[in-house]
């Protein structure tokens, strides 16, 4: 699958290149990437950064975090209040380049005209309820037609509970015609 290679091959990149500078060593980045074709999309996915996807009062997660505290919580070993504040929430389980050898989760699924998706880092999800960002999409998206706004409120709205990390954040909506 054309996502899982090319995240491959961009773990393969990064792992030479620690072996070659030492300084480097241990270095290795969290990737979620969305490839669109026909009526479906592909999630080529690793480590805690999100893809979240939202119709008309509805938002789901379409990814699960390779964390140390997603395990704890799917072993049932804390609750998802507990998750939230633990102390190891940051420690992730898998990244790219930081191993020779990288597993790559792939999703898909059918999309429809309107649906929108939301990429973003922990900095933001870390800091926000997934209700409240329904609202914002709500709000800015489905009823003020303005991405633009919506990606930046939803960082205001993440820095103003707190801000402790870098945040990124994309958000796309499907097309009509595209389904």
């Amino acid at each position: 699958m054309l996502l899982t290679d090319a995240l491959r091959s961009a773990n393969q990149t990064i792992f030479k290149r620690s072996l070659v500078e030492p300084q480097l060593q241990g270095m290795g980045t969290t990737t979620t990437a969305l490839l669109f074709k026909d009526d479906r999309l592909f999630i080529g996915h690793v480590g805690d950064s999100r893809c979240y996807y939202f119709r008309p009062d509805g938002v789901w997660q379409a990814t699960r975090d390779h964390s140390l505290v997603q395990e704890k919580l799917r072993a049932g070993l804390i609750t998802r209040d507990e998750a939230r504040t633990d102390k190891m929430k940051n420690v992730i389980t898998r990244s790219v380049g930081f191993e020779a050898v990288l597993n790559v989760e792939l999703y898909q699924m059918v999309v429809q005209p309107g649906d929108v998706f939301l990429i973003c880092s922990d900095g933001l999800s870390g800091l926000m309820e997934d209700t409240q960002m329904l609202e914002v999409v709500q709000k800015e998206v489905f009823e003020g037609h303005n991405m633009n706004q919506a990606v930046a409120k939803l960082i205001e709205t993440a820095n103003a509970n707190g801000g402790d990390d870098n945040i990124t954040a994309v958000m796309i909506q499907v097309a009509e015609g595209n389904g």
